[in-house]
């Protein structure tokens, strides 16, 4: 299962329809409720559009960091950056691809599918 995380609704459903398209079941949250459903949904994968939200990330990449002492590396984690943002922070070396808006399919399924592919391993 893959969290998606987005402040805009817009965001979320364009890219839980990618992540469905990639064959994987997609579920959203808010960057407000996103603690939570990571510790009830136990993702293998999170996508995060930063979009502003750099308090609320902190906490949420803090508690991924914690997640992958203990499960293998997972959850993997995807951050949707604005082009300005692209060499921005790094999140302590949490985050495993970054993409770079505007949000596409041909964009987003690769490397979803990639990082999908290299956690079966």
């Amino acid at each position: 299962m893959v969290l998606v995380v987005a402040a805009s609704p817009i965001n979320r459903i364009v890219i839980s329809r990618t992540i469905e398209r990639a064959g994987m079941r997609a579920t959203t949250t808010s960057p407000e409720t996103a603690l939570d459903a990571l510790g009830e949904r136990r993702p293998a994968m999170v996508i995060v559009d930063e979009g502003g939200q750099e308090g609320l990330l902190t906490l949420l990449f803090g508690e991924i960091a914690r997640l992958r002492a203990g499960d293998a590396g997972l959850p993997r984690v995807v951050l949707v950056v604005e082009p300005s943002q692209q060499r921005g922070k790094s999140y302590g070396g949490i985050v495993d691809a970054v993409v770079v808006k505007p949000l596409t399919p041909e964009g987003l399924q690769p490397i979803v599918q990639r990082l999908a592919d290299n956690g079966k391993r």
